[in-house]
This record gives structure tokens, C-alpha cells and sequence, in this order.
């Protein structure tokens, strides 16, 4: 059992209703990050339980999705503020016994910064891992603490998000529970109106008796914004015999107005002409209002949307400005290439979140627009255009929702600048080409280039470069598999079923009737 003051940790970390989920783009592209910026092959999520380390993203540790709390490096890292660095753990007092140092994954250095939640609980790390000992340095220890803040906030969007629906899943709740008590209102009318019977709800409806309604025209209980069109209703009726149904607004000399739902049917002699009317009713007034206050709870919804996702675009904009100050600042030719591949990644993601609050609708942005901007963004960054090399994109208006368009983004912007970096190399001018096309249902994406082409011997599957490592494995994420080929120049592409799955259907207002 936790300790007394490990419970309101864990009561923070158990509400965010995050353990044992399913994979989500934010949270792996987050790792990958951490592992392309402090450039080791493991880079872990890792929530701590209340026996167990889980692991929400995990890149480098296949088939593990959890280790025992009593041997987890990061049971250690969250007790802390800071960042916790274990340079080389077999000589760590702590750690050199541990089995996952004296056997595998055979950690020797670790990093871990803590993920801090409301009410300054820290529930778990972004942590990365070497099979080697060493050293972070320290612009890869600000990136690292940096990732873990926008863990933080994925997870409190993540929650919002959640909480969000069950607010509107009550309030239907209560609207249904309003309506199924409400009783019938049934009269029958001679053709012109005139009451002939009332039951007894009808008349409590307008504080009356039913022996003081009968005789009178039901014209008069109408409100007077809607007596012309029950009139005409009334004719309608009248001329085709048949049901038909309605909505206005009904009031007594002594009450306010109220709503009501009517199913109104002729009742026809023996030679076809109407004989009666037979109405019956149902107050909708509660339902009306459900509807207004439904609608203001759907703004103030997607209000709080926008706002989180304007929050997270900030925030992951403050990172890529970061990293763009720690390149300016560093003389490492290596560390400001990393930095600066790191700036493009978090921008890309950072445009999606843009698109989102930018936009009505808060579920889906647009591939060809968001390609495009990509595009633009890119260009900005490498040059391209003053360089002479033309980018251009073919891509349908497919609507994606946020967990397919981090990854795509991210595809894409790696498989353009990788091209940038080797097919245009020295100054040659050249044209890219990005292209999405549908085969049958599924989306398939190609980058292609009129450079010089791949070498012989290029195997996809054994790239060296992290951004094509990267680019593979959200593809797979994506149910697709990055290929590559030559081809007057190269070509990279993938079949991503994923991409554009359905929607989830608008939550509908209650019904009018």
C-alpha cells in the first residue's frame, strides 16, 4: 500500500484516467523527441503507480509496457524537483544492483525529468536511457524538462477533453428524464376550432377546468405571435385529411406562453369529409429550454476547446523558441543540427493545435491546408525557394482528426527536409513534390524528389538517420509501412489506412418534438 503522503499523488495521477490506454501521437512524438535530442535509443513516458511504473509512449523497449515500482529508475526521479541523471548506474550505489542494470534492457546512464500535475504532484518522468555511460549536457537537460511540462499539458487536455463529454452526456440525461414525465394533452375539435372535449391534463395546462374550455375556440389559447400560422395549420388540415404535426406557443389569460408539440389528426365522416380534429400534445417548455442551455453548453464547450488548444500551440511554440535560442547559442555543429530538427518537430506539431482553434470545426483540420502551411514553414526554414527548388504539394481536402495529423505532419516534414538535406545539397535547384491520393479508401502518401537519387545499397529498414527512423515508425503508426525507391530522382511513400478514420458524430441537440 502507498505511504500517507504518496496518496494524493496517486489520487492525482488515478484521475487523470490515463493508465493502461491505448497509445496517442502526442505522447510517442514526445519521446521521439526526447530520444532525437539527447540522442539515445530509449525514450520513455513512464507514470508511476502504486506497484508498477506504466508506460504511456515508449520508443526503444519493444513488447514492455510496465516494470515493478521497487526497481523503477523513476519511483527515484519523481521525488524530486529537478531533473534526476544517473551518468553510469553500475556505479551508482542506488542503482548498481538493480536487475534492470545487471541484466536487460542493461541501463547504464539515465535521465529522468518529472511530470508535474495541478496541485504540484509529480506522477511520472519523460526519461531517456543509454546502454552506455554518460553525460546530458545542458541544453539537452532544458529540452528534456521542457518535454515534460508538455507532457503535462497533454495530459490536462487529454482530461478536459474527457471531462467535457460527460457534462453533456448528464445534461442529455437530465433532458430525456424531463421528457418522459411530461403527460399528453388530448382534445378533439370541430373543424373550425371549437373545443368539444378536453382531458384533464390539457386543462391544468392552462389552469383551467375542462368544463370551462369546452365551447371555445382552441384559437384562443394560442399566443398571439402564432395564431395566424395555427390557422392556417387548421385549413391545411381541414383541405387534405390528413395527419400532420406542429410546434407554437400556447397561453391562458393568466399564464406566460409555453411550447407545445402537437400531433394533430383528421377524423373523417362516412363520405371523407372531416367530421373532427383529434390533437395530442406534449409541453416541450423544459425541452425548449434544454435546448438553449444545450446550445450555450456546446459554445462554452468548444470555447474551453479553443482555448486548450490555443494554450498548447503557446507552450510548444515557447518550446520551439527555445531550442531556436540554445542553437543560436551553441558553437556544436551537431547540437544545433539536433536542435534545430527538434524546433521543426515541435512546430509541426504546433501548427495542428493552430488549425484547430482557428477553425469551427474543433475535431478535424484540413490535409491540403495543413500540408500547405507545412510547406510554407519549410520553405522558410531551409530556403528552398532562393535556393531554386520548387515545393510543391497535391493533396485532397480530406478532413483528419488531431491523432492522425501530428503524425502526418510529422511524416511529412521529415521525409521534406531529409530531402532538402541530401537530394539538394549544395545549392542545387531542383522540384519536390508532395502528393496524397486515395487508393480504394485508403490514403497513400509519396515525397518525391529529382535529385540525384538513392544510393545502391539503401535500405529503408536500416537507415541511419533519426528522422527517417522516426518517419518510419509513425508511418506504422498509421497502419502503413515507409517504402523507398529511385526513380529519375527518390521516392518515399506509405499506404496510411489510418489516417482519416471516421469522425465521431456530433453530439445532436435534443429534438424540437
Amino acid at each position: 500500500m502507498p505511504d500517507l503522503d504518496d496518496q494524493p499523488r496517486l489520487a492525482a495521477l488515478h484521475d487523470l484516467a490515463v493508465l493502461d490506454t491505448p497509445p496517442e501521437p502526442v505522447f510517442d512524438a514526445i519521446a521521439a523527441l526526447a530520444a532525437q535530442v539527447c540522442e539515445v535509443p530509449i525514450a520513455l513516458i513512464s507514470l508511476v503507480d502504486v506497484a508498477r511504473q506504466w508506460f504511456k509512449a515508449n520508443m526503444g523497449l519493444p513488447g514492455v509496457s510496465q516494470t515493478p515500482r521497487e526497481v523503477a529508475f523513476c519511483h527515484h526521479a519523481i521525488a524530486q524537483a529537478a531533473l534526476l541523471e544517473v551518468p553510469d548506474a553500475q556505479a551508482d550505489p542506488r542503482f548498481r544492483d538493480n536487475p534492470l542494470v545487471t541484466g536487460r534492457p542493461d541501463i547504464r546512464f539515465y535521465a529522468g525529468a518529472p511530470i508535474e500535475v495541478a496541485g504540484g504532484h509529480r506522477i511520472g518522468t519523460v526519461c531517456v536511457i543509454d546502454r552506455q555511460p554518460r553525460q546530458l549536457t545542458d541544453v539537452q537537460r532544458t529540452v528534456l524538462a521542457g518535454l515534460a511540462r508538455i507532457a503535462s499539458l497533454a495530459l490536462a487536455d487529454r482530461r478536459s477533453s474527457q471531462d467535457a463529454a460527460a457534462a453533456l452526456a448528464q445534461s442529455e440525461a437530465r433532458y430525456r428524464a424531463i421528457v418522459e414525465d411530461q403527460s399528453e394533452l388530448i382534445s378533439v375539435a370541430d373543424p373550425d376550432g371549437t373545443l368539444r372535449f378536453v382531458n384533464a391534463a390539457y386543462a391544468r395546462h392552462f389552469d383551467m377546468t375542462p368544463q370551462r374550455m369546452v365551447g371555445r375556440n382552441l384559437l384562443d389559447f394560442v399566443d398571439d405571435a402564432d395564431r395566424a400560422a395555427v390557422a392556417a395549420h387548421l385549413a391545411s388540415l381541414r383541405q387534405s385529411g390528413a395527419a400532420a404535426g406542429g410546434i407554437n406557443r400556447m397561453r391562458s389569460a393568466a399564464a406566460a406562453a409555453r411550447w407545445v408539440s402537437w400531433v394533430n389528426r383528421p377524423l373523417l365522416g362516412a363520405g371523407g369529409a372531416v367530421q373532427a380534429i383529434q390533437s395530442v400534445g406534449r409541453d416541450i417548455t423544459e425541452q425548449h429550454q434544454a435546448q438553449e442551455a444545450w446550445r450555450a453548453a456546446l459554445a462554452e464547450r468548444e470555447t474551453l476547446l479553443k482555448e486548450v488548444y490555443h494554450r498548447v500551440k503557446n507552450n510548444l511554440q515557447m518550446v520551439q523558441s527555445l531550442l531556436s535560442l540554445q542553437q543560436r547559442a551553441s558553437t556544436n555543429p551537431l547540437a544545433q543540427h539536433a536542435l534545430q530538427e527538434s524546433a521543426r518537430r515541435v512546430r509541426a506539431m504546433a501548427l495542428v493545435h493552430e488549425k484547430l482553434y482557428q477553425t469551427s470545426n474543433l475535431r478535424t483540420v484540413s490535409l491540403r491546408d495543413y500540408t500547405a502551411d507545412l510547406l510554407r514553414q519549410i520553405d522558410e526554414a531551409t530556403g528552398a525557394t532562393r535556393q531554386g527548388v520548387a515545393l510543391q504539394a497535391a493533396v485532397p481536402d480530406l478532413a483528419c482528426q488531431l491523432d492522425g495529423a501530428i503524425p502526418y505532419g510529422l511524416i511529412v516534414t521529415e521525409l521534406v527536409t531529409n530531402a532538402m538535406e541530401h537530394a539538394f545539397a549544395g545549392g542545387r535547384a531542383g522540384r519536390l513534390q508532395v502528393t496524397l491520393e486515395l487508393q480504394g479508401e485508403v490514403p497513400v502518401l509519396s515525397v518525391f524528389d529529382d535529385g540525384p537519387g538513392l544510393p545502391a545499397d539503401f535500405d529503408i529498414d536500416k537507415a541511419p538517420s533519426m528522422g527517417l527512423q522516426l518517419a518510419s515508425a509513425l508511418a506504422a503508426q498509421l497502419g502503413g509501412r515507409l517504402q523507398a525507391r529511385s526513380a529519375q530522382g527518390a521516392q518515399f511513400s506509405a499506404a496510411l489506412p489510418r489516417l482519416v478514420a471516421a469522425a465521431p458524430a456530433a453530439v445532436s441537440p435534443p429534438p424540437a418534438a
